[in-house]
């Protein structure tokens, strides 16, 4: 290279030194301007951070403040806690006791589920409950077969009475089957019943009569002040089978149109007994 050359280059350099050297600076001084920013930025943040921290504290303490009535009724519930603490033992028998009580619903649960297949049992009976309720008509009717019984069962005196002709059924009977000698005593037997049975109905009825007469005076003298006669007395005197016949019994009884009557039946009654002329029992 030439003088003159190294004297250009020499002063090409010598001119661009200031220049390359002013470039640096001015790079380093918007480096350390944005760096200034984002600290500015950062410190703006951290002061905006900073208030809200403020503003929360200061709400933290007002909710405090207001928090100090309830810690106060809080700190006053230390001698209940320290109670309801004294009450551990009782807790724990609780406790035991809720578990035999839980037992106990076991085992009643285990006897209802044994129940179960007799309750279905039960339940297959709704039908025939049903047919059974069907039948409260016919009960009904069944019940008020009670008067007509009721009659049916006034009834055994005739029917022991009827029952107890059968011996002299019986003895009619075998006289009917035997000889005619043994007819005609069976007839002369019904002859003489019948007549004894006439003459008893005979004298009940003049007995009746004859007491009836006498009787009237009796009711008109006793309403006018004159009790001259004594009311009689009825007595039932048995006769033939399990009959009966009205005597009136009184002093002056034995005069009258029926005496006769009685004193003939009297001796009937002495002679046949209460077995009737044929003598049968």
């Amino acid at each position: 290279m030439s003088s003159s050359g190294r004297r250009a280059l020499v002063v090409l350099v010598t001119l661009l030194a200031p220049a390359i050297a002013g470039c640096g600076m001015a790079s380093m001084v918007e480096t350390n301007t944005r760096a200034i920013q984002e600290t500015t930025k950062t410190m703006n943040e951290t002061a905006g951070v900073l208030g809200r921290s403020n503003s929360n504290m200061e709400r933290m303490a007002a909710e405090l403040d207001a928090l100090g009535p309830p810690m106060k009724q809080l700190s006053g519930l230390e001698a209940p806690m320290k109670d309801l603490a004294s009450l551990g033992p009782v807790m724990a028998r609780l406790g035991a006791g809720m578990a035999r009580l839980e037992a106990q619903m076991g085992q009643m649960e285990k006897g209802l589920a044994r129940l179960e297949k007799p309750m279905e049992d039960v339940a297959a009976l709704h039908a025939p409950m049903k047919e059974v309720a069907a039948l409260d008509e016919v009960m009904g009717k069944v019940a008020q077969l009670d008067a007509p019984m009721g009659k049916v069962a006034a009834l055994r005196g005739p029917m022991e009475d009827v029952a107890g002709l059968r011996s002299s059924m019986e003895t009619m009977a075998s006289f009917a089957r035997s000889d005619g000698g043994g007819v005609k005593t069976a007839g002369v037997a019904f002859g003489v019943l019948a007549a004894w049975a006439g003459a008893t109905f005979l004298g009940v009825y003049l007995g009746f009569v004859a007491a009836s007469r006498r009787l009237r005076p009796s009711r008109r003298s006793g309403r006018s002040g004159r009790n001259t006669r004594g009311r009689r007395g009825a007595a039932v005197v048995p006769i033939a089978r399990g009959g009966s016949k009205a005597r009136w019994a009184k002093d002056d009884d034995e005069r009258g149109p029926a005496s006769g009557v009685r004193r003939t039946f009297g001796s009937l009654h002495e002679e046949w007994g209460s077995h009737g002329p044929t003598g049968a029992p």
